[in-house]
């Protein structure tokens, strides 16, 4: 009997060591699976934050203006350079002091503002440049993104005569 509870000590005893090992092994993969769900969790705000830019860069809005010379007379040209849809868009040209605004205005109040204007779309406007208008202007855009977003910018324009 006495053997008996010998080997009952020793299978328990090893059974004991057995535990502790298993313990520490699970104890040690679950600090690695913490490390690596942190890792996981750092890359996944990293690319999340880099599709949120990617997004931001290829939904910007940009419309732009040019004076150029057509066949009959000059011409203002309003250009959306952007990659999304732009609306409301409304332009003005400003001239020097003593000077008159170059508009056509039968011209101008059909097409400004413009309702909708598409990546690459562009809208002309005739202008009526003579020595009572100047041929430097101070173009001032505004427009409206599809999100509702104001953008307003300012450029400096000469015509060539």
């Amino acid at each position: 009997m006495q053997n008996e509870n010998i080997l009952t000590l020793v299978i328990a005893i090893i059974a004991v060591v057995i535990s502790f090992v298993s313990l520490h092994r699970s104890r040690k993969f679950n600090e690695q699976q913490i490390l690596f769900q942190q890792e996981t969790d750092k890359l996944n705000r990293l690319q999340r934050s880099i599709i949120e830019k990617e997004v931001e860069e290829t939904g910007r809005s940009d419309v732009s203006c040019y004076i150029y010379n057509a066949e009959k007379g000059q011409r203002l040209g309003v250009i959306n350079r952007g990659n999304v849809p732009v609306k409301n868009v409304k332009i003005d040209l400003i001239p020097p002091k003593g000077y008159e605004r170059p508009f056509i205005s039968g011209d101008y109040d059909e097409k400004i503002p413009i309702k909708i204007m598409h990546p690459r779309d562009e809208i002309n406007l005739l202008l009526g440049l003579c020595d009572d208008t100047g041929t430097a202007f101070t173009a001032q855009i505004e427009w409206q993104t599809e999100s509702g977003g104001l953008n307003k910018k300012k450029t400096q324009l000469h015509a060539k005569t």
